[in-house]
Protein backbone atom coordinates (compact mmCIF):
# COMPACT_ATOMS: atom_id res chain seq x y z
CA UNK A 1 0.00 0.00 0.00
CA UNK A 2 3.03 2.30 0.37
CA UNK A 3 2.93 3.06 -3.36
CA UNK A 4 -0.71 4.14 -3.15
CA UNK A 5 -1.88 7.54 -2.01
CA UNK A 6 -5.56 6.56 -2.18
CA UNK A 7 -7.35 3.20 -2.11
CA UNK A 8 -11.11 2.67 -2.14
CA UNK A 9 -12.64 -0.76 -1.60
CA UNK A 10 -16.41 -1.34 -1.98
CA UNK A 11 -17.15 2.30 -1.10
CA UNK A 12 -20.90 2.86 -0.80
CA UNK A 13 -22.67 6.16 -0.10
CA UNK A 14 -26.32 6.75 0.81
CA UNK A 15 -27.85 10.23 1.00
CA UNK A 16 -31.05 9.76 2.92
CA UNK A 17 -32.78 6.82 1.24
CA UNK A 18 -30.97 7.29 -2.08
CA UNK A 19 -28.05 5.02 -2.95
CA UNK A 20 -25.56 7.28 -4.77
CA UNK A 21 -22.38 5.17 -4.91
CA UNK A 22 -22.37 1.38 -4.92
CA UNK A 23 -19.25 -0.74 -4.40
CA UNK A 24 -16.66 1.71 -5.78
CA UNK A 25 -13.15 0.23 -6.07
CA UNK A 26 -10.34 2.60 -7.03
CA UNK A 27 -6.61 3.00 -6.43
CA UNK A 28 -4.30 5.94 -7.16
CA UNK A 29 -0.52 5.71 -7.08
CA UNK A 30 1.72 8.41 -5.68
CA UNK A 31 2.76 11.00 -8.23
CA UNK A 32 0.06 10.07 -10.76
CA UNK A 33 -2.96 11.90 -12.14
CA UNK A 34 -6.32 10.13 -12.32
CA UNK A 35 -9.18 11.75 -14.23
CA UNK A 36 -12.72 10.62 -13.47
CA UNK A 37 -15.23 10.94 -16.30
CA UNK A 38 -18.87 10.03 -16.71
CA UNK A 39 -22.35 11.43 -17.30
CA UNK A 40 -23.84 14.09 -15.05
CA UNK A 41 -25.51 12.72 -11.94
CA UNK A 42 -23.35 9.59 -11.93
CA UNK A 43 -21.81 10.29 -8.53
CA UNK A 44 -18.48 11.96 -9.39
CA UNK A 45 -18.90 14.95 -7.08
CA UNK A 46 -20.28 12.76 -4.29
CA UNK A 47 -17.23 10.51 -4.55
CA UNK A 48 -14.83 13.45 -4.26
CA UNK A 49 -16.74 15.06 -1.40
CA UNK A 50 -16.76 11.75 0.47
CA UNK A 51 -13.03 11.21 0.04
CA UNK A 52 -12.27 14.75 1.18
CA UNK A 53 -14.67 14.64 4.15
CA UNK A 54 -16.74 17.63 3.05
CA UNK A 55 -20.07 16.21 4.26
CA UNK A 56 -18.87 13.92 7.05
CA UNK A 57 -20.90 15.80 9.70
CA UNK A 58 -24.19 15.41 7.83
CA UNK A 59 -26.62 13.02 9.52
CA UNK A 60 -28.23 12.33 6.12
CA UNK A 61 -25.14 10.66 4.69
CA UNK A 62 -24.17 7.06 5.40
CA UNK A 63 -20.90 5.66 4.10
CA UNK A 64 -19.81 2.02 3.94
CA UNK A 65 -16.83 0.08 2.63
CA UNK A 66 -13.22 1.15 3.01
CA UNK A 67 -11.28 4.27 2.02
CA UNK A 68 -7.60 4.74 2.84
CA UNK A 69 -5.57 7.90 2.29
CA UNK A 70 -1.83 7.64 2.94
CA UNK A 71 -2.49 4.26 4.55
CA UNK A 72 -5.00 5.55 7.14
CA UNK A 73 -8.75 4.97 7.11
CA UNK A 74 -10.55 8.22 6.34
CA UNK A 75 -13.97 6.76 7.12
CA UNK A 76 -13.27 5.58 10.66
CA UNK A 77 -10.57 7.99 11.84
CA UNK A 78 -12.13 11.41 12.41
CA UNK A 79 -8.74 13.12 12.70
CA UNK A 80 -7.10 11.41 9.73
CA UNK A 81 -5.49 13.66 7.12
CA UNK A 82 -7.63 14.40 4.08
CA UNK A 83 -6.80 15.29 0.49
CA UNK A 84 -7.08 18.94 -0.55
CA UNK A 85 -10.33 19.67 -2.37
CA UNK A 86 -11.42 22.32 -4.87
CA UNK A 87 -15.16 22.29 -5.51
CA UNK A 88 -16.99 23.32 -8.66
CA UNK A 89 -18.83 26.06 -6.78
CA UNK A 90 -16.36 28.40 -5.17
CA UNK A 91 -16.79 29.43 -1.55
CA UNK A 92 -15.66 32.65 0.21
CA UNK A 93 -16.79 34.70 -2.80
CA UNK A 94 -17.07 37.85 -0.66
CA UNK A 95 -13.48 37.49 0.57
CA UNK A 96 -10.44 39.13 -0.99
CA UNK A 97 -7.74 37.11 -2.71
CA UNK A 98 -5.42 37.71 0.25
CA UNK A 99 -8.04 36.50 2.74
CA UNK A 100 -8.60 33.32 0.74
CA UNK A 101 -4.89 32.50 0.47
CA UNK A 102 -3.99 33.44 4.04
CA UNK A 103 -6.82 31.25 5.37
CA UNK A 104 -4.99 28.19 3.98
CA UNK A 105 -1.42 29.19 4.80
CA UNK A 106 0.18 26.80 7.34
CA UNK A 107 0.65 28.26 10.84
CA UNK A 108 -0.59 31.64 9.64
CA UNK A 109 -1.14 32.82 13.22
CA UNK A 110 2.65 33.02 13.65
CA UNK A 111 3.00 35.82 11.11
CA UNK A 112 2.00 39.45 10.88
CA UNK A 113 -0.19 40.57 8.01
CA UNK A 114 2.80 42.04 6.17
CA UNK A 115 4.82 38.85 6.70
CA UNK A 116 1.94 36.84 5.24
CA UNK A 117 1.68 39.11 2.21
CA UNK A 118 5.40 38.76 1.58
CA UNK A 119 5.31 34.98 1.99
CA UNK A 120 2.28 34.62 -0.26
CA UNK A 121 3.94 36.70 -2.98
CA UNK A 122 6.90 34.33 -2.77
CA UNK A 123 4.58 31.29 -3.00
CA UNK A 124 2.80 32.71 -6.05
CA UNK A 125 6.12 33.42 -7.76
CA UNK A 126 7.28 29.86 -7.05
CA UNK A 127 4.05 28.51 -8.54
CA UNK A 128 4.45 30.61 -11.68
CA UNK A 129 1.42 32.76 -10.85
CA UNK A 130 3.12 35.86 -9.46
CA UNK A 131 0.74 38.14 -11.40
CA UNK A 132 -2.08 37.14 -9.05
CA UNK A 133 -0.41 39.07 -6.20
CA UNK A 134 -1.70 42.34 -7.61
CA UNK A 135 -5.23 41.15 -6.75
CA UNK A 136 -4.52 40.63 -3.03
CA UNK A 137 -6.99 43.34 -2.02
CA UNK A 138 -9.59 42.56 -4.69
CA UNK A 139 -12.75 40.65 -3.83
CA UNK A 140 -13.02 37.30 -5.57
CA UNK A 141 -16.33 38.34 -7.12
CA UNK A 142 -14.55 41.11 -9.00
CA UNK A 143 -11.99 38.76 -10.58
CA UNK A 144 -12.34 36.75 -13.78
CA UNK A 145 -13.56 33.12 -13.46
CA UNK A 146 -10.09 31.88 -14.43
CA UNK A 147 -8.36 34.01 -11.79
CA UNK A 148 -10.81 32.82 -9.13
CA UNK A 149 -10.21 29.21 -10.11
CA UNK A 150 -6.43 29.64 -10.02
CA UNK A 151 -6.56 31.28 -6.60
CA UNK A 152 -8.63 28.43 -5.16
CA UNK A 153 -6.17 25.91 -6.60
CA UNK A 154 -3.23 27.85 -5.15
CA UNK A 155 -4.97 28.01 -1.76
CA UNK A 156 -5.52 24.25 -1.86
CA UNK A 157 -1.85 23.42 -2.46
CA UNK A 158 -0.39 25.87 0.08
CA UNK A 159 -0.49 23.22 2.87
CA UNK A 160 1.44 20.92 0.48
CA UNK A 161 -1.05 17.99 0.40
CA UNK A 162 -0.06 14.60 -1.02
CA UNK A 163 -3.26 14.56 -3.09
CA UNK A 164 -5.17 17.41 -4.75
CA UNK A 165 -8.78 16.69 -5.72
CA UNK A 166 -10.46 19.15 -8.09
CA UNK A 167 -14.04 18.81 -9.30
CA UNK A 168 -14.37 20.10 -12.89
CA UNK A 169 -11.54 22.67 -12.59
CA UNK A 170 -11.94 23.75 -16.25
CA UNK A 171 -15.75 23.94 -16.22
CA UNK A 172 -17.31 26.96 -17.94
CA UNK A 173 -13.93 28.45 -18.87
CA UNK A 174 -12.74 29.50 -22.32
CA UNK A 175 -10.21 27.35 -24.14
CA UNK A 176 -7.44 29.84 -23.34
CA UNK A 177 -8.33 29.91 -19.65
CA UNK A 178 -8.70 26.13 -19.52
CA UNK A 179 -5.20 25.72 -20.89
CA UNK A 180 -3.90 28.08 -18.21
CA UNK A 181 -5.51 25.89 -15.53
CA UNK A 182 -4.10 22.76 -17.17
CA UNK A 183 -0.60 24.26 -17.20
CA UNK A 184 -0.87 24.94 -13.48
CA UNK A 185 -2.11 21.41 -12.78
CA UNK A 186 0.63 19.92 -14.95
CA UNK A 187 3.29 21.63 -12.82
CA UNK A 188 1.57 20.24 -9.72
CA UNK A 189 1.95 16.68 -11.08
CA UNK A 190 5.66 16.98 -10.28
CA UNK A 191 4.87 17.55 -6.59
CA UNK A 192 1.74 15.57 -5.70
CA UNK A 193 -0.94 13.18 -6.95
CA UNK A 194 -3.98 14.62 -8.72
CA UNK A 195 -7.57 13.38 -8.81
CA UNK A 196 -9.71 15.41 -11.22
CA UNK A 197 -13.12 15.24 -12.84
CA UNK A 198 -13.90 16.60 -16.28
CA UNK A 199 -16.37 16.04 -19.11
CA UNK A 200 -13.79 17.11 -21.69
CA UNK A 201 -12.08 14.08 -23.23
CA UNK A 202 -9.34 16.20 -24.78
CA UNK A 203 -8.35 17.61 -21.39
CA UNK A 204 -8.29 14.11 -19.89
CA UNK A 205 -5.95 12.94 -22.65
CA UNK A 206 -3.76 15.97 -22.04
CA UNK A 207 -3.12 15.55 -18.31
CA UNK A 208 -4.21 12.13 -17.02
CA UNK A 209 -2.00 9.11 -16.43
CA UNK A 210 -5.13 7.06 -15.73
CA UNK A 211 -8.74 7.60 -16.72
CA UNK A 212 -11.80 6.05 -15.08
CA UNK A 213 -15.50 6.21 -15.89
CA UNK A 214 -18.14 6.44 -13.17
CA UNK A 215 -21.76 5.92 -14.17
CA UNK A 216 -24.78 4.70 -12.28
CA UNK A 217 -22.85 4.94 -9.03
CA UNK A 218 -20.06 2.51 -9.90
CA UNK A 219 -16.68 2.46 -11.65
CA UNK A 220 -16.99 0.64 -14.98
CA UNK A 221 -13.43 0.99 -16.24
CA UNK A 222 -10.15 2.40 -14.96
CA UNK A 223 -7.00 2.07 -17.01
CA UNK A 224 -4.08 3.92 -18.56
CA UNK A 225 -5.39 6.97 -20.40
CA UNK A 226 -3.92 5.96 -23.74
CA UNK A 227 -5.58 2.53 -23.49
CA UNK A 228 -8.85 4.01 -22.21
CA UNK A 229 -9.34 6.14 -25.30
CA UNK A 230 -7.69 3.84 -27.85
CA UNK A 231 -9.25 0.51 -26.86
CA UNK A 232 -11.90 0.77 -24.12
CA UNK A 233 -13.05 -2.69 -23.08
CA UNK A 234 -16.45 -1.94 -21.49
CA UNK A 235 -19.61 -0.95 -23.32
CA UNK A 236 -20.10 2.01 -20.98
CA UNK A 237 -16.68 3.50 -21.79
CA UNK A 238 -17.11 2.82 -25.51
CA UNK A 239 -20.46 4.61 -25.55
CA UNK A 240 -19.15 7.54 -23.50
CA UNK A 241 -16.11 8.06 -25.73
CA UNK A 242 -18.27 7.87 -28.84
CA UNK A 243 -21.10 10.16 -27.72
CA UNK A 244 -19.93 12.00 -24.61
CA UNK A 245 -22.57 10.27 -22.50
CA UNK A 246 -23.87 6.81 -21.64
CA UNK A 247 -27.04 5.20 -20.34
CA UNK A 248 -26.64 3.26 -17.10
CA UNK A 249 -29.32 2.34 -14.59
CA UNK A 250 -28.99 3.89 -11.13
CA UNK A 251 -27.77 1.69 -8.23
CA UNK A 252 -31.35 1.39 -6.95
CA UNK A 253 -33.03 0.66 -10.27
CA UNK A 254 -35.53 -2.21 -10.17
CA UNK A 255 -34.69 -4.57 -13.08
CA UNK A 256 -38.38 -5.47 -13.35
CA UNK A 257 -39.08 -1.88 -14.43
CA UNK A 258 -36.38 -1.86 -17.13
CA UNK A 259 -37.04 -3.03 -20.67
CA UNK A 260 -35.30 -6.20 -21.94
CA UNK A 261 -33.78 -4.17 -24.79
CA UNK A 262 -32.25 -1.76 -22.29
CA UNK A 263 -30.82 -4.58 -20.19
CA UNK A 264 -29.33 -6.19 -23.29
CA UNK A 265 -27.60 -2.92 -24.18
CA UNK A 266 -26.28 -2.61 -20.65
CA UNK A 267 -24.54 -5.96 -20.59
CA UNK A 268 -20.89 -5.92 -21.71
CA UNK A 269 -21.17 -9.71 -22.02
CA UNK A 270 -24.05 -9.72 -24.50
CA UNK A 271 -23.31 -12.19 -27.31
CA UNK A 272 -22.40 -10.72 -30.66
CA UNK A 273 -22.85 -12.16 -34.12
CA UNK A 274 -25.40 -14.48 -35.67
CA UNK A 275 -27.01 -17.38 -33.78
CA UNK A 276 -25.04 -19.80 -35.96
CA UNK A 277 -21.77 -18.11 -35.01
CA UNK A 278 -22.76 -18.15 -31.34
CA UNK A 279 -23.48 -21.88 -31.56
CA UNK A 280 -20.11 -22.58 -33.21
CA UNK A 281 -18.35 -20.55 -30.54
CA UNK A 282 -20.14 -22.41 -27.75
CA UNK A 283 -19.10 -25.76 -29.23
CA UNK A 284 -15.53 -24.57 -29.71
CA UNK A 285 -15.25 -23.35 -26.12
CA UNK A 286 -16.59 -26.65 -24.76
CA UNK A 287 -14.35 -28.95 -26.80
CA UNK A 288 -11.60 -30.77 -24.88
CA UNK A 289 -8.00 -29.63 -25.02
CA UNK A 290 -6.00 -31.08 -27.92
CA UNK A 291 -4.13 -34.27 -27.16
CA UNK A 292 -0.78 -33.01 -28.44
CA UNK A 293 -0.15 -30.28 -25.85
CA UNK A 294 3.38 -28.82 -25.83
CA UNK A 295 5.23 -29.58 -22.60
CA UNK A 296 5.65 -26.66 -20.20
CA UNK A 297 9.40 -27.27 -20.30
CA UNK A 298 9.44 -25.99 -23.90
CA UNK A 299 7.99 -22.66 -22.85
CA UNK A 300 9.64 -19.63 -21.25
CA UNK A 301 10.95 -19.84 -17.70
CA UNK A 302 7.97 -19.88 -15.30
CA UNK A 303 5.42 -20.90 -17.97
CA UNK A 304 2.45 -22.96 -16.66
CA UNK A 305 -0.73 -24.20 -18.29
CA UNK A 306 -3.98 -23.32 -16.51
CA UNK A 307 -5.89 -25.21 -19.19
CA UNK A 308 -3.49 -27.44 -21.10
CA UNK A 309 -3.15 -26.31 -24.68
CA UNK A 310 -5.57 -23.37 -24.26
CA UNK A 311 -4.76 -20.98 -21.40
CA UNK A 312 -1.50 -20.30 -19.55
CA UNK A 313 0.45 -17.94 -17.31
CA UNK A 314 4.02 -16.73 -17.75
CA UNK A 315 6.39 -13.99 -16.53
CA UNK A 316 6.84 -10.92 -18.72
CA UNK A 317 8.83 -11.88 -21.82
CA UNK A 318 12.34 -10.50 -21.52
CA UNK A 319 12.34 -10.31 -17.72
CA UNK A 320 14.51 -13.44 -17.26
CA UNK A 321 15.83 -14.25 -20.74
CA UNK A 322 16.16 -12.12 -23.89
CA UNK A 323 12.71 -11.14 -25.12
CA UNK A 324 13.30 -12.73 -28.54
CA UNK A 325 14.03 -16.06 -26.86
CA UNK A 326 10.90 -15.87 -24.69
CA UNK A 327 8.66 -14.91 -27.60
CA UNK A 328 10.09 -17.76 -29.66
CA UNK A 329 9.27 -20.11 -26.78
CA UNK A 330 5.70 -18.79 -26.64
CA UNK A 331 5.33 -19.42 -30.35
CA UNK A 332 6.52 -23.01 -29.83
CA UNK A 333 3.75 -23.33 -27.22
CA UNK A 334 1.27 -22.29 -29.97
CA UNK A 335 0.38 -19.06 -28.14
CA UNK A 336 -1.60 -16.78 -30.47
CA UNK A 337 -2.58 -14.01 -28.01
CA UNK A 338 -0.64 -12.57 -25.08
CA UNK A 339 -2.42 -10.64 -22.31
CA UNK A 340 -0.33 -7.88 -20.70
CA UNK A 341 -1.59 -7.23 -17.17
CA UNK A 342 1.19 -4.72 -16.46
CA UNK A 343 0.36 -1.03 -16.52
CA UNK A 344 2.73 -0.48 -19.45
CA UNK A 345 2.22 -3.24 -22.04
CA UNK A 346 4.70 -4.91 -24.30
CA UNK A 347 5.12 -3.31 -27.72
CA UNK A 348 2.63 -4.96 -30.07
CA UNK A 349 5.10 -4.47 -32.94
CA UNK A 350 7.58 -6.70 -31.10
CA UNK A 351 5.02 -9.53 -31.11
CA UNK A 352 4.09 -9.35 -34.80
CA UNK A 353 7.01 -11.46 -36.13
CA UNK A 354 5.82 -14.26 -33.83
CA UNK A 355 2.16 -14.00 -34.97
CA UNK A 356 1.04 -13.17 -31.42
CA UNK A 357 -1.72 -10.63 -30.76
CA UNK A 358 -1.46 -8.26 -27.79
CA UNK A 359 -4.36 -7.80 -25.36
CA UNK A 360 -3.80 -5.11 -22.72
CA UNK A 361 -5.66 -5.20 -19.41
CA UNK A 362 -3.62 -3.08 -16.95
CA UNK A 363 -3.83 -3.78 -13.20
CA UNK A 364 -1.95 -2.06 -10.36
CA UNK A 365 0.61 -4.47 -8.89
CA UNK A 366 -0.64 -6.54 -5.92
CA UNK A 367 -4.19 -5.26 -6.47
CA UNK A 368 -7.29 -6.60 -8.22
CA UNK A 369 -9.13 -4.87 -11.08
CA UNK A 370 -12.59 -3.30 -11.01
CA UNK A 371 -15.34 -5.94 -10.94
CA UNK A 372 -17.23 -4.87 -14.07
CA UNK A 373 -14.00 -4.35 -15.99
CA UNK A 374 -12.91 -7.86 -14.98
CA UNK A 375 -16.22 -9.24 -16.25
CA UNK A 376 -15.84 -7.53 -19.61
CA UNK A 377 -12.24 -8.75 -19.85
CA UNK A 378 -13.23 -12.36 -19.09
CA UNK A 379 -15.96 -12.17 -21.74
CA UNK A 380 -13.35 -11.02 -24.23
CA UNK A 381 -11.05 -13.94 -23.34
CA UNK A 382 -14.00 -16.32 -23.59
CA UNK A 383 -14.68 -15.11 -27.14
CA UNK A 384 -11.03 -15.42 -28.15
CA UNK A 385 -10.84 -18.98 -26.82
CA UNK A 386 -14.06 -19.83 -28.66
CA UNK A 387 -12.45 -18.61 -31.87
CA UNK A 388 -9.54 -21.02 -31.36
CA UNK A 389 -6.89 -18.78 -29.79
CA UNK A 390 -4.31 -20.14 -27.36
CA UNK A 391 -3.77 -17.44 -24.76
CA UNK A 392 -1.10 -16.66 -22.16
CA UNK A 393 -1.42 -14.07 -19.38
CA UNK A 394 1.60 -12.22 -18.02
CA UNK A 395 2.31 -9.57 -15.40
CA UNK A 396 5.88 -8.83 -14.30
CA UNK A 397 6.81 -11.98 -12.41
CA UNK A 398 3.89 -14.03 -13.75
CA UNK A 399 2.57 -14.69 -10.24
CA UNK A 400 0.18 -12.23 -8.57
CA UNK A 401 -1.89 -10.53 -11.26
CA UNK A 402 -1.41 -13.46 -13.64
CA UNK A 403 -2.68 -16.06 -11.17
CA UNK A 404 -5.52 -13.80 -10.05
CA UNK A 405 -6.92 -13.24 -13.53
CA UNK A 406 -6.49 -16.88 -14.58
CA UNK A 407 -8.48 -17.88 -11.49
CA UNK A 408 -11.00 -15.09 -12.17
CA UNK A 409 -11.61 -16.50 -15.63
CA UNK A 410 -12.38 -19.89 -14.09
CA UNK A 411 -14.86 -18.16 -11.76
CA UNK A 412 -16.38 -16.38 -14.77
CA UNK A 413 -16.95 -19.76 -16.41
CA UNK A 414 -18.68 -21.25 -13.38
CA UNK A 415 -16.07 -22.53 -10.92
CA UNK A 416 -16.46 -21.43 -7.29
CA UNK A 417 -14.04 -18.76 -6.08
CA UNK A 418 -12.34 -20.95 -3.48
CA UNK A 419 -12.10 -23.86 -5.92
CA UNK A 420 -10.53 -21.55 -8.51
CA UNK A 421 -8.09 -20.27 -5.88
CA UNK A 422 -7.13 -23.84 -4.90
CA UNK A 423 -6.72 -24.90 -8.52
CA UNK A 424 -4.45 -21.95 -9.25
CA UNK A 425 -2.32 -22.66 -6.17
CA UNK A 426 -2.03 -26.34 -7.14
CA UNK A 427 -0.60 -25.33 -10.50
CA UNK A 428 1.72 -22.69 -9.04
CA UNK A 429 1.97 -22.25 -5.24
CA UNK A 430 2.71 -18.52 -5.60
CA UNK A 431 -0.11 -17.63 -7.99
CA UNK A 432 -2.38 -15.01 -6.31
CA UNK A 433 -0.10 -13.17 -3.91
CA UNK A 434 -2.07 -10.67 -1.84
CA UNK A 435 -5.10 -10.96 0.41
CA UNK A 436 -6.80 -8.29 -1.73
CA UNK A 437 -6.40 -10.54 -4.77
CA UNK A 438 -7.84 -13.52 -2.88
CA UNK A 439 -10.79 -11.44 -1.63
CA UNK A 440 -11.38 -10.21 -5.16
CA UNK A 441 -12.19 -13.74 -6.37
CA UNK A 442 -14.98 -14.07 -3.81
CA UNK A 443 -16.30 -10.58 -4.57
CA UNK A 444 -16.16 -11.37 -8.29
CA UNK A 445 -18.16 -14.57 -7.79
CA UNK A 446 -20.85 -12.75 -5.79
CA UNK A 447 -20.96 -9.93 -8.32
CA UNK A 448 -21.34 -12.36 -11.23
CA UNK A 449 -24.14 -14.17 -9.42
CA UNK A 450 -25.97 -10.89 -8.82
CA UNK A 451 -25.54 -9.92 -12.48
CA UNK A 452 -26.96 -13.26 -13.61
CA UNK A 453 -29.90 -12.90 -11.23
CA UNK A 454 -30.50 -9.32 -12.34
CA UNK A 455 -30.73 -9.70 -16.10
CA UNK A 456 -29.52 -13.16 -17.09
CA UNK A 457 -27.12 -11.74 -19.66
CA UNK A 458 -24.05 -13.52 -18.26
CA UNK A 459 -24.01 -17.16 -19.23
CA UNK A 460 -21.75 -18.86 -16.69
CA UNK A 461 -20.92 -22.45 -17.52
CA UNK A 462 -21.50 -25.32 -15.17
CA UNK A 463 -18.55 -26.08 -12.93
CA UNK A 464 -18.76 -29.65 -14.22
CA UNK A 465 -16.89 -28.45 -17.30
CA UNK A 466 -13.84 -27.83 -15.13
CA UNK A 467 -13.55 -31.19 -13.42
Amino acid sequence: MDSLVLMLNSLTVWIGERLILSGVDLALERGKCLVLMGPGGGGKSTLMRTICGVDRESHLIQVGGQAHYLGASILRDAVAARPAFVEQKLSMMSATAFELLSSRYPERERYTREDLRRRLRHELDALGEGALARHFDTELLALSPCERRLLTLVAAVLPDPELLCADEPMARLSEEDSQRILRFLTTQKQKRSLFLTTHNQRYARQIADYTAILAGGTIHECTLTESFFRAPYTRVAQEFIRSGSCTVDSPQADPRQLSPAYLARQSPWASKGTPALQERQTRAAARPAPGNVPSESRGPYGFHWMRPGRLAGTPMPGIVRPIEEDLGSLKRMNITALVSLTEIPLDSETLKPYAIDLIHFPIVDMHPPQLQAAGAFCARIQRRLAQGDVIAFHCRAGIGRTGTMLAAFEVFEGLGAEDAFSRARQIHPRWIQSELQHQFLNKFERWLESAVARDGSIQRKSSALHT
